[in-house]
């Protein structure tokens, strides 16, 4: 609601800092007398909008202040434009001489009165239903008979010639009577095109979370069945390596030392690779997203900031490469920087497809194994010796064999970890074997055992200079030491033999699991779609329920007062015609039946058209499906005469924790006992229902349903069939009543329970993210029910029923 422009706004121009904006939404405002064509009852209307107006803001006064000359302002305006009249005059005036904006009276300090009175007279104007129409232009007082599509004002024929609106885009009111129902109808089309693209959307993420789902389920199993394989392989590996020590102790000295290192080097390299710790926590949630949610699938690359390096590496401006450094002292430790481990952020995500880098251990050079492996500053790995021969020249630049980048000089970099993966691919190849009993470097008989490489030596080498140090023994004598660490060997192996059949057990069990927990999902996902289908279609109904009841109120209006504008403008156009004819008679023409033709211009009263908003209140937004379910919220409050002893409540009744102490209560058959539980107080007999509690960080916690029947002194475990429905956390797994177990892959902090009474369904939901936690199989529920809320541990933090925004709804009376 705009005032109107009020007398001497030729003070605008003597106060140039006064509200242009403010000026501009009074020209444009409205006036409404209470009876047309009164020009008294108009005069008094304009009198007491102009009492009740400050003449710096052009607005209904707002906590109104009088000066000591006796004019009204609002206080902000005053205090406004006195500051800016000081600071325009550089501090020269007189020292507390502050001018009325009204009369230029100087008063000596800023003496300002509250005016109460004044305060009431401006918000009985406001109010008042006589000064809030805008059936008649302010400016001009015409009838609104145009409509600027510009401003979407309507406006009169005078304001259409003004400098405003002449560049404008003008349409008589009936026009935008029609304009304003294709409107309508094409933001009916549109709502329903949107709800056509969502449900195909749904209909697509639905194929790709089974899609995704599968290839999870293909890639687990493949990984249990190749650990399967794997240890399977190792088993068989064992056994043939304790036939052999079995073999070697039946056999002579000279025989049993035979391959000794070689043998016992085997021994020490086997070990048992346990397989590869395969999450059984599914990536694939069941998450049900609204139309923005499904829109974020189709994400932008994000760039990783650099700022979170840990302090000891330095990266290079490309980010391609990073090196261990000193510390850097000025570096800041912010909360998103590595510290306890040297890592860093890759500058590229990967959100979708496969990605696979290896490292290689061939030179490029030499195209063997690398030996002493550099790094150059591009990155690339040689040997130490072909890349010094490659860079001859004694000065630089020096090219890089692979991609050709110059460096200014000879930066090379020892390249340790690719030095050790070189030497472990050398030892895939071992050399070929030399004749049994025979040595390989001098082709004589092997007939000592040096103690210190544990390898078999013939005369020759035990007379060479590289083992007169070492402990030689004579293959008799070696063949007993090492008999008894050969049993001990063995009995190692054997251990180990039944860890691996034990492996082997673990890992097809946990494939059956994984296809059961795999299954399980899949029908969430199909369960959790079709919910969302049947919400969207009852959405979908209200939405263009909706706009035709706005449809049917708005264009009566406009259609009647279109046709009333027309059938009084063309009275009036008669009775003008008959006036100007009279006015060409004569004295005695003119005179005769004035009293009559008097009369009937003075009875002539215009029926305004009712103002109706061209702006449509129907939008067209899709919620999600937590959305959705919000919209059955229900203030759930706790009840203390069920609460265990150990429990104590908020003095609200929407908290509960679980205290170190237990309180002296009343026993009854309605508390819990020895169950740490209580009840909400509402009942729950029909209907659907939906509220959320923070859970925090607590180790463990249940909540759920129970039937007003259901035994409260049970010591045993809470299922269904004895009238619980409820979803127990513990740690990182939970399990229902229904004896289901699984893991979580992120603990919820803040849980959402959804009841539908008739359809027996009852479901919890991660309200942070909208994903299903776990849905009950359909119940038929009988009798009433209680919502049930249990702080398994100790925790100074309690659980709390989170009051969801827009407050309770009627979610607890029946639907």
């Amino acid at each position: 609601m705009i005032p109107p422009k009020v007398a001497g706004l030729a003070k605008d121009r003597a106060w140039p800092w006064r509200a242009q904006g403010s000026r501009a939404e009074g020209v444009r405002g409205v006036l409404s007398v209470p009876a047309p064509g009164d020009m008294d009852a108009l005069e008094l209307a304009r009198k007491l909008q102009e009492e009740a107006t400050c003449s710096i803001c052009l607005d209904y006064f707002t906590d109104p202040v009088m000066t000591a000359c006796g004019h009204n302002f609002c206080r902000e305006c005053i205090r406004l434009m006195w500051e800016k009249a000081k600071s325009r005059k550089g501090g020269r005036k007189r020292r507390g001489s502050f001018p009325c904006p009204e009369c230029r009276e100087l008063s000596p300090q800023r003496n300002l009165r509250p005016n109460r009175l004044l305060t009431k007279v401006a918000e009985m104007a406001r109010q008042h239903p006589a000064f809030q129409s805008r059936d008649l232009c302010k400016a001009h007082q015409e009838l609104l008979k145009l409509f600027c599509e510009d401003d979407q004002s309507p406006i009169c024929v005078m304001c259409r010639e003004s400098r405003e609106h002449r560049p404008h885009t003008v349409v008589p009111i009936e026009e935008a009577v029609q304009e304003y129902k294709e409107k309508v109808k094409e933001q009916r089309q549109r709502i329903l095109m949107e709800f056509e693209k969502m449900g195909l959307l749904l209909v697509e993420e639905e194929q790709r979370l089974l899609q995704a789902l599968k290839e999870e389920e293909d890639e687990v199993v493949a990984k249990l069945r190749e650990s399967s394989a794997a240890l399977e392989k190792q088993g068989h590996a064992l056994e043939m390596l304790l036939l052999q020590l079995e073999d070697k102790n039946q056999h002579t000295p000279l025989q049993m030392l035979q391959d000794m290192k070689d043998l016992l080097s085997r021994k020490n390299s086997l070990r048992v690779q346990y397989p590869e710790a395969t999450p059984t926590i599914l990536r694939t949630v069941c998450k049900v997203p609204g139309q923005i949610e499904v829109l974020k699938n189709f994400q932008e690359d994000v760039v990783p900031d650099p700022a979170t390096a840990y302090p000891y590496l330095l990266l290079y401006e490309s980010r391609q490469r990073r090196y261990l450094t000193p510390p850097l002292e000025s570096m800041p430790h912010g909360k998103d920087r590595f510290l306890a481990y040297p890592c860093a952020v890759g500058q590229e995500a990967f959100s979708s497809g496969r990605h696979y880098w290896e490292e290689e251990a061939t030179c490029a050079i030499c195209l063997d194994y690398f030996t002493d492996p550099v790094m150059t500053d591009c990155g690339h790995n040689f040997c130490r010796e072909c890349i010094r021969r490659c860079w001859g020249q004694p000065e630089g630049p020096y090219a890089c064999p692979e991609c050709r980048e110059l460096s200014p000089q000879r930066n090379l970099r020892p390249n340790r970890p690719l030095a050790k993966m070189a030497e472990m691919a050398r030892r895939l190849h071992p050399p070929s074997p030399v004749p049994q009993g025979v040595c390989a470097a001098h082709r004589e008989p092997l007939a000592a055992f040096c103690g210190d490489e544990l390898r078999l030596l013939c005369a020759a080498c035990e007379r060479s200079g590289e083992h007169w140090t070492h402990r030689v023994r004579p293959l008799q004598d070696a063949a007993e030491d090492l008999k008894g660490k050969l049993e001990k060997s063995l009995e190692h192996l054997r251990k180990q033999m039944e860890d691996a059949l034990l492996f082997q057990a673990q890992a097809e069990e946990t494939c059956a699991l994984w296809q059961k927990m795999v299954e399980s999902q899949r029908q969430n996902v199909l369960a959790e779609f079709e919910r969302l289908r049947r919400l969207l279609a009852e959405e979908e109904q209200r939405l263009l329920q909706r706009l035709e009841e706005e449809e049917l109120e708005v264009l009566p209006p406009l259609r009647d007062s279109a046709t009333r504008l027309g059938q009084q403008s063309a009275q009036l156009a008669e009775l003008i015609a008959e006036l100007e004819g009279r006015c060409q008679l004569p004295a005695l023409g003119l005179l005769q039946d004035i009293r009559d033709t008097l009369r009937r211009v003075q009875d002539v009263k215009l029926q305004l058209p009712e103002v109706v908003p061209m702006e449509m209140k129907t939008v067209c937004r899709v919620p999600g499906l937590v959305e959705a379910l919000r919209r059955f919220r229900g203030d759930v409050t706790l009840d203390p005469d069920t609460a265990n002893p150990e429990l104590v409540l908020s003095e609200d009744r929407r908290s509960v924790r679980r205290g170190d102490l237990r309180q002296a209560l009343p026993d009854s058959p309605e508390r819990f006992d020895p169950g740490p539980c209580v009840l909400g107080r509402e009942p729950l007999t029909s209907g659907r229902h939906y509220w959320e509690v923070e859970v925090g960080e607590r180790a463990s916690w249940a909540l759920g349903v129970c039937r007003e029947d259901a035994n409260r002194k049970e010591k045993g475990e809470l299922f269904a069939g004895n009238g619980f429905w409820i979803l127990v956390f513990l740690g990182s797994y939970y399990n229902s009543s229904e004896r289901a177990f699984a893991p979580l892959r992120d603990p919820p902090q803040r849980v959402g329970i959804f009841l539908d009474y008739e359809a027996g369904h009852l479901s919890f939901y991660s309200a942070s993210d909208g994903s299903l936690l776990y849905a009950f199989p359909e119940t038929p529920f009988s009798g009433t029910l209680r919502a049930l809320f249990s702080p398994l541990s100790s925790s100074p933090t309690p659980m709390t029923i989170c009051r969801l925004k827009g407050g309770p709804g009627d979610a607890l009376a029946p639907q």
